[in-house]
């Protein structure tokens, strides 16, 4: 910055560079064209950078590869204290165990005191998904910058998130990052927020990245996600089916998703009926390496306004289509 030496950005290869075709590209150079080249780096400079000032990005004599910059993205933050002390249970320590642990602490809590838990800054490490059941709980952090969970650097493709049941109805899940592990697309697991059968949830201001979508919802009625960033997926953003109704999708930006990066698909093999009433609105969408933008598959009176779609590699910007993909599903309908 101005010519100061400030930090080291750590970059790494792992999650770029998919070869083949673009249904279910691997990681062989020999399976086809490339794919998603690029891929995120991030790093906290510490310090509020004065406006007009210069900031560059320096290759010196230790880094002997090549590298393409593509944009830089940059905002100020300060981290979330803690909103409530003596109603926020707090986890001992930064392993996946400390936050059940947690976690089930305000789910037992008979006092009527605990209403939820506070992830303090921290490197969080997780290796499985985080079940949440048994009353509403507001899980919440310090911020995506601050509060960061990690799958394990020494595996690929594990399933981490957040598993919430209908008695979790009325809960939120706040103000954290999830930085997963996928070098490739395996469908079922690999999504931050594997809901069914739920309802009236929160999910805000979270920060996702290498993983297979952030939010899948079959059957999940009044459930907001808002003010959240997707990164380098493998699948969906975003996805709504088996007669989610009544939800509201705001405020989120989607970039370099591997399947629709926010999607509306009216299936009903897990159950549920038509897809209604739902809104998406003020969305960004950049860089969608398969599929469309925005997918709407089915459903009535939902409601699509404010999205902004940009640079998608070979589908439609937004796709309206009735293909059922060979589940059963609900059409397009009305009242």
């Amino acid at each position: 910055v101005d010519g100061v030496m400030k930090k080291a950005l750590p970059l790494t290869s792992k999650y770029a560079w998919l070869y083949g075709a673009e249904a279910s590209p691997g990681n062989s150079p020999g399976a086809g064209a490339p794919r998603h080249i690029y891929d995120e780096a991030h790093i906290m400079l510490g310090e509020t950078v004065p406006a007009g000032s210069t900031i560059r990005l320096q290759k010196d004599a230790a880094n002997t590869s090549d590298y393409a910059i593509d944009f830089v993205n940059l905002e100020q933050v300060s981290a979330v204290p803690n909103p409530d002390p003596a109603a926020y249970a707090v986890p001992a320590g930064f392993t996946h165990q400390d936050v059940q642990n947690a976690l089930d602490r305000v789910r037992m809590d008979t006092s009527g005191k605990l209403v939820g838990v506070y992830l303090p800054p921290g490197d969080y490490q997780t290796s499985s998904k985080f079940q949440v059941y048994g009353k509403a709980v507001q899980v919440v952090g310090a911020g995506p910058w601050f509060t960061k969970f990690h799958a394990p650097t020494t595996q690929d493709n594990t399933d981490i998130g957040f598993r919430a049941e209908a008695s979790a109805k009325g809960s939120t899940f706040a103000n954290f990052a999830y930085f997963g592990n996928y070098t490739s697309r395996i469908d079922g697991p690999g999504k931050v927020f594997d809901f069914s059968n739920t309802s009236d949830i929160v999910i805000d201001n979270i920060w996702n990245e290498h993983m297979v979508c952030l939010y899948w919802g079959a059957n999940t009625d009044r459930m907001t996600i808002r003010n959240s960033r997707i990164r380098n997926m493998f699948a969906d953003g975003i996805n709504m089916t088996n007669g989610s109704t009544d939800n509201l999708v705001s405020n989120n930006d989607a970039r370099a998703t591997g399947d629709d990066s926010f999607a509306l698909f009216s299936a009903i093999d897990a159950g549920g009926a038509d897809m209604k009433n739902n809104l998406y609105e003020n969305l960004t969408t950049t860089l969608t390496w398969r599929a469309a933008g925005l997918a709407v598959y089915g459903g009535y009176n939902n409601t699509f306004r404010n999205i902004h779609i940009a640079d998608t590699l070979v589908y439609s910007g937004i796709t309206i289509s009735s293909l059922d993909f060979g589940y059963p599903m609900n059409g397009f309908g009305t009242d």
